[in-house]
């Protein structure tokens, strides 16, 4: 029941975390994931002094200014992969018992 919880914590608890709140949105320094989109905080991967984490889209837009630079292939790569992970996990937490989501998972990585 523990892996349950924790995996269900770490998709809906926050991703950037402040722990200096002097520190944070002063400055964030941002990946723009696909140079062919607009800048817009779902196309950002963004960090600030003062906040453990990546920052959320919600927080992105509390920075007072954003230092933008192209992202690497090897992060735009992990980003599509974390996306994906992301879409199984939240289809599998439908189910109602830990055996079902452990079957759920088998028949998305087969896939």
């Amino acid at each position: 029941m523990v892996r349950w919880f924790c995996l269900n914590q770490l998709l809906v608890s926050e991703m950037g975390r402040i722990v200096n709140s002097e520190k944070a949105f002063q400055s964030c320094s941002c990946y723009q994931l696909d140079p062919k989109r607009p800048i817009s905080a779902e196309n950002l991967r963004c960090w600030s002094k003062g906040i453990q984490g990546v920052l959320k889209n919600s927080q992105i837009c509390q920075c007072q200014s954003l230092l933008v630079k192209p992202a690497s292939e090897k992060l735009v790569e992990s980003n599509k992969k974390m996306k994906q992970v992301t879409g199984v996990l939240k289809s599998c937490f439908k189910q109602q018992s830990i055996e079902d989501f452990d079957d759920c998972l088998i028949k998305e990585i087969q896939h």
